[in-house]
């Protein structure tokens, strides 16, 4: 389902005050979903369920600058939540879509779909689950 991770190539600790450089592509730590776009300076970022909360203070060249306001430890794959925005983000991933195809394939009894946000995003589901 649409939930936002955090990439990260290797673990590291941030502390309050310092500055995190996050793209949306193979920098050293970004988003897996681009939403640049939608972002605005002073937007709240929290990560791995808001143990680290962190604030934009700048946004250039796809680039978002976050103060860190509490410190802790980002890993790859932890959650981001975005308070306060609604993102764009896809229902079904690519790799959804993958793993559907392989549950077609061998016959898997269901699928679930996590953080559905609406009744249209469980509609997609079954739309490319047709023949499931």
């Amino acid at each position: 389902g649409p939930e936002i991770r955090l990439r990260v190539r290797r673990k590291r600790k941030v502390e309050k005050g310092d500055v995190l450089e996050v793209g949306f592509g193979r920098e050293e730590v970004s988003f897996n979903h681009s939403f640049y776009d939608k972002m605005s300076i002073s937007d709240d970022v929290y990560i791995d369920n808001g143990k680290i909360r962190t604030r934009v203070i700048q946004k250039e060249n796809g680039i978002l600058r976050l103060s860190v306001m509490n410190g802790g430890e980002i890993d790859d794959g932890k959650g981001v939540n975005i308070p306060n925005k609604q993102l764009s983000v896809p229902t079904l991933s690519k790799r959804d879509l993958q793993i559907i195809e392989f549950a077609k394939e061998y016959d898997v009894e269901y699928i679930a779909l996590s953080f559905a946000r609406s009744v249209q995003d469980v509609n997609n589901l079954k739309s490319e689950a047709h023949g499931f």
